[in-house]
């Protein structure tokens, strides 16, 4: 506010600021190859949500690896997980285990390797 008062400006200014910082990335789709592949989620459908490193080259349209391992600790039954920039919507149904949670595929759309995951 200081710094703006000798420009006389009466209208608020907002000002954002893209702090990057770890960011929270899905698997590998299985099969993918070199190649760039996809799958679709489906909306209505479950697809299990796995921190198991066993998964991470294993995601498909009903299986899903995330590199954050306290995900399950943080998510409750309800929330959502936003995949790819919030393109695709998960709904945590079940948690399983501490590895594992049951989600409900709200937003569909295709699915590619090491997409960007935001709670």
């Amino acid at each position: 506010a200081e710094i703006a008062r000798p420009f006389n400006n009466k209208r608020p200014v907002a000002i954002a600021l893209d702090t990057k910082g770890p960011e929270i990335r899905t698997g590998n789709l299985a099969g993918g190859g070199e190649g760039y592949s996809e799958v679709t989620l489906e909306a209505g459908h479950d697809i299990t949500v796995s921190t198991s490193k066993d998964n991470y080259a294993q995601c498909s349209k009903t299986l899903l690896y995330v590199d954050y391992q306290n995900i399950v600790n943080i998510m409750e039954v309800g929330q959502l997980i936003y995949i790819d920039d919030g393109l695709m919507s998960l709904k945590v149904k079940e948690k399983k285990d501490s590895q594992t949670m049951i989600c409900e595929i709200m937003n569909g759309g295709a699915l590619g390797s090491h997409k960007g995951v935001n709670l």
